[in-house]
């Protein structure tokens, strides 16, 4: 659904950590890029501002047939979350906001035919969250995602012509 998680989040360090391994994309927090990947896909996405950022990179990077490795000997300790901890209403308004930009920026056709399913279970899910929570932030973040697709749609339609890996490819990676 769109959705990214980080491998190994919350796991032991042990094996299958332990093994340099090719990966969808990096975290931003511990990340090198080539310089010549991100000329030509750009950087971070301004509009973003924060969560899913480096998703939304990463994903461009692979359309245009990048790659991405871990590295175990690489170390970095992360307080995820922490610039906004205190504001859980913030960070579930970006997370949505920028699940849903990613997908219109990068997802192709057929990916989303595919992924229709989850993308319906997840819209439930936050249905849901904001009755149950008795929270708007789910619908606002939706309608602040819409309120901008024109401007998505024409990034998407600059990410699509760097495209050179099939939805079947990124797919691979996703689900």
């Amino acid at each position: 659904a769109g959705t990214p998680v980080s491998r190994g989040r919350d796991a032991p360090d042990q094996a299958p950590y332990d093994v340099p391994a090719e990966v969808f994309g990096a975290h931003g927090a511990c990340v090198l890029y080539r310089r010549a990947a991100l000329a030509e896909v750009g950087l971070f996405d301004d509009d973003f501002f924060a969560y899913h950022e480096e998703f939304d990179l990463a994903w461009r990077l692979r359309l245009a047939g990048w790659t991405a490795r871990y590295v175990p000997l690489a170390r970095v300790l992360h307080h995820e979350g922490l610039s906004l901890r205190s504001q859980p209403a913030r960070i579930l308004y970006l997370t949505e906001r920028n699940r849903l930009w990613a997908l219109i920026k990068n997802a192709g056709l057929a990916f989303l035919w595919r992924a229709l399913p989850a993308l319906l279970a997840r819209e439930v899910q936050m249905l849901r969250h904001c009755l149950g929570m008795r929270t708007p932030v789910p619908l606002v973040a939706r309608l602040s995602a819409l309120a901008r697709l024109g401007p998505m749609l024409a990034r998407r339609a600059r990410v699509q012509a760097l495209r050179r890996v099939s939805d079947a490819e990124i797919e691979r990676w996703l689900v």
